[in-house]
């Protein structure tokens, strides 16, 4: 099932690959431009690496999850059956943590997102 769903996902994200590659060039140029800037950094930095960091996942996901192998026949030999848990199992333990970086990363983008509304008001 969460397989099955970052297939689903990860399907139209490989076709904007391109796109997500240019994105995470730019926000690390951004982020290395605002880091060793001689003014010093002026709050700019986070949004960088937060786009940096969705733009990862989302490339990730994409090249991850674009195939997904088959599930185990209970026909095939002992061997074809092994290596099909093992593909299949490492790509659910990689669903999960990409499921865990999904979290964190969702994390960081509203810790940035009140940073800004913050210094907005204040």
């Amino acid at each position: 099932m969460l397989l099955d769903l970052y297939a689903r996902i990860a399907k139209p994200i490989s076709r904007w690959s391109v796109v997500l590659w240019l994105v995470l060039a730019a926000s690390a140029g951004w982020f290395l431009y605002e880091l060793f800037r001689p003014a010093g950094a002026d709050g700019r930095v986070p949004i960088s690496l937060i786009v940096f960091l969705w733009a990862a996942f989302l490339i990730a996901v994409g090249q991850c999850f674009a195939v997904i192998p088959p599930p185990v026949d209970p026909r095939a030999k002992f061997v074809a059956r092994f290596v099909a848990r093992v593909k299949r199992g490492s790509l659910w333990m990689l669903a999960i943590v990409t499921t865990a970086l999904f979290g964190l990363v969702a994390l960081l983008s509203v810790r940035a997102a009140g940073m800004y509304v913050h210094a907005f008001w204040d």
